[in-house]
């Protein structure tokens, strides 16, 4: 507010109008608190569902779609479904795994709940992820090599054949493990949060 002093100067104060003292609302910030709360239930959701997704497909693909296939065409029909579904599928589970996995190391440690049955469970949601992606970018090349040379798996001798049926069976029996160890990071992270999720993740 300006006005005239008595020495004839012009000067500024602050008006002392009611609306100069009003309350600012401050319901627009949020305490560090409650920043906490909803950074923990965003990782919470992504850890959920990266976790839920990655066993999802690995239990449908390793125990249902590829013995449907094979039940359902030809053997070499199936084999080449199956061969081309490959690449995707342990790229899928290779990304998923790693997300869920950072997902509930950052859970961990922002929840102060790095105890030694969590960290167990954090090595072996590790271990998942780690055999996953030793299918993919190990078994899986070495395998396509394998049908490269050997053609149509009724076509192939039974020295290529029986190579071939032991990498496929190395490779299945790693992704087993992957699936138990999916399951057993979903299971310890569902343990780790409180529920109903609105109470979450305190």
């Amino acid at each position: 507010m300006m006005e005239i002093n008595a020495d004839g100067l012009l000067s500024i104060r602050i008006s002392n109008e009611p609306w100069c003292d009003a309350p600012v609302d401050r319901s627009v910030y949020h305490s560090p608190k409650e920043e906490r709360r909803v950074l923990n239930r965003i990782l919470t959701a992504v850890g959920f569902t990266a976790a839920a997704l990655w066993l999802g497909a690995a239990c449908y693909f390793t125990l249902f779609a590829a013995s449907e296939l094979f039940s359902a065409l030809p053997v070499d029909t199936a084999g080449q479904a199956v061969g081309a579904l490959f690449p995707t599928f342990f790229s899928l589970c290779t990304i998923l795994s790693l997300v869920a996995v950072l997902a509930f190391y950052a859970l961990l440690r922002r929840m102060r709940r790095v105890t030694r049955t969590y960290r167990g469970f954090l090595w072996v949601g590790l271990l998942g992820m780690v055999l996953n992606a030793v299918n993919q970018f190990y078994m899986l090349p070495n395998v396509q090599r394998l049908e490269a040379k050997m053609g149509s798996i009724s076509k192939a001798t039974p020295a290529l054949a029986h190579q071939f049926y032991t990498w496929h069976g190395i490779s299945m029996g790693l992704e087993l493990l992957a699936v138990l160890a999916a399951a057993a990071l979903f299971v310890s992270m569902a343990a780790l949060v409180r529920w109903p999720f609105d109470d979450a993740t305190r």
